[in-house]
């Protein structure tokens, strides 16, 4: 299986610790001065992390889940994991 774009983009926002447009048709990076071609949305690091850190602790059967969905909808997998994360949070409170 391999790596869906948006999650290439969000570890490449975290190497470089700063705020980046991300294009909702490819999940890949919007280049820098880009004219609105397209959907955009800005990825912050913090989020980036976050998405990150769910890929990498899911099992195989929910990262293909995931893979499918961020090919399908970015928004709806950013959505989708920003619950997990705060689900996560509570059960440690």
């Amino acid at each position: 299986m391999t790596t869906p774009a948006l999650i290439h983009s969000a570890r490449a926002i975290i190497e470089r610790h700063q705020a980046h447009r991300i294009d909702l048709d490819t999940g890949h990076l919007a280049p820098p001065g880009r004219k609105q071609r397209g959907k955009l949305v800005l990825m912050d690091a913090f989020t980036a992390s976050m998405l990150t850190q769910i890929w990498d602790n899911v099992n195989e059967e929910n990262r293909k889940k995931l893979a499918d969905l961020a090919e399908k909808n970015i928004l709806k997998t950013i959505e989708l994991c920003w619950k997990v994360a705060r689900r996560s949070q509570e059960r440690s409170a």
